[in-house]
């Protein structure tokens, strides 16, 4: 069956996701216009599945946007975790599950945007309510953007969207290939102990290079 259909469950408790790194997902959102804001559903196959080529690549988000009334969708995936572990700071109520030409995803937030916000996330950052705390190991290689004022935005999960090859392997190599702006570095380095963001109680400052790889600032 083409389309969407949702259903409703109700998540029991918060549960740490582990062994993350490097595990695919992709994400649909859904905007509408609502006067001078946008409101936007946000669906992930996190935690669901991998986001199978197979099913992912055939969809045709608009369509998707159509049926459900939003004004238009947008495709934001595959995308690979660099994150180790994942933790949510409360439990979710009445969460909503989805399956959309076949693929299995859940509803994690549905956000509304001041159209003079909306354009490019490239080196200019944005403010997100996730409430999470993303940890990275000890002994994992990072790979950090670090503006002018010393600024340091680490990269939280790469991107096939713009480069369908990009690999991890091939991250430590993309100071050759992003047009950074004037003052801006990128690094990468062996972690000597787990690295914490923890923005359950904070919004989250995000931001993305031009192969739409997201970093979000370290505190």
């Amino acid at each position: 069956m083409t389309g969407s259909q949702v259903t409703q469950a109700t998540q029991v408790t918060p549960e740490p996701r582990t062994q993350l790194h490097d595990t695919r997902y992709g994400e649909l959102l859904f905007g509408t216009l609502e006067g001078d804001t946008v409101k936007a559903e946000v669906w992930t196959t996190f935690t669901l599945n991998d986001c199978p080529a197979e099913l992912w690549d055939p969809i045709v988000v608009d369509e998707l946007a159509e049926q459900r009334g939003a004004t238009f969708g947008l495709k934001n995936g595959p995308r690979y975790w660099l994150i180790d572990e994942l933790l949510r700071a409360s439990l979710v109520a009445d969460v909503e599950f989805g399956r959309f030409d076949g693929l299995d995803m859940v509803r994690v937030a549905s956000v509304r945007i001041d159209l003079s916000s909306i354009g490019s996330r490239e080196y200019r950052e944005s403010k997100v309510d996730r409430r999470t705390l993303f940890t990275w190991k000890a002994g994992r290689r990072v790979y950090e953007l670090v503006d002018p004022d010393g600024g340091t935005y680490v990269m939280q999960a790469y991107s096939q969207i713009v480069d369908p090859t990009l690999c991890e392997a091939e991250l430590g190599d993309l100071a050759g290939r992003l047009v950074l702006p004037e003052g801006w570095r990128f690094g990468s380095r062996v972690l000597d102990e787990d690295l914490i963001v923890d923005t359950r109680t904070v919004e989250a400052r995000v931001l993305q290079d031009e192969l739409q790889n997201t970093y979000c600032r370290l505190a």
